[in-house]
């Protein structure tokens, strides 16, 4: 029982981190790189871009809290897989936008509070995206250890 409360809480995480990247891509970088004034900036079709990134950070927190909370078998290994493969590569889109954004963050604080946050995101986005993978690779580990039985069996 603990043993799968500790995988749940690490979901858990994993999920308020999908949804932390929204709220920082939405409050913390579409403000600056819509008034970016670079003259070859393109802020609408940015803005757009980072707007999709964004619900696509909530979907991926909606599909883990679903994971967490669903009654039953725990989650596949596939369902885990492909949450933290998907994390990982969201994250690389951001990296891309925060490098973008590092050669002009010069012009501005605006323009250097987005890029940090970009690259805030990049990391939110991988260690949400090893909480999702650990869920593949450690979970039968966990399980051989015979860990979750505390107080039930005396340390040697």
């Amino acid at each position: 029982m603990a043993r799968e409360s500790t995988g749940n809480r690490s979901r858990l995480v994993a999920a308020w981190i999908f949804v932390a990247v929204a709220a920082i891509v939405v409050v913390a970088v579409i403000p600056p790189v819509w008034t970016d004034r670079y003259p070859r900036a393109t802020p609408g079709r940015a803005v757009a871009a980072l707007f999709v990134s964004a619900v696509l950070h909530v979907l991926l927190g909606t599909w883990m809290f679903a994971i967490v909370r669903r009654w039953g078998d725990p989650p596949s290994k596939l369902q885990l897989g492909s949450l933290g493969l998907l994390a990982m590569a969201f994250g690389l889109l951001l990296l891309d936008a925060g490098s973008a954004y590092a050669s002009r963050a010069h012009t501005g604080a605006g323009m250097f509070a987005a890029t940090v946050a970009l690259f805030a995101c990049v990391g939110g986005d991988f260690v949400a995206g090893v909480l999702a993978l650990a869920g593949v690779f450690v979970r039968d580990q966990v399980a051989s250890l015979n860990i979750s039985g505390m107080g039930k069996r005396p340390l040697r």
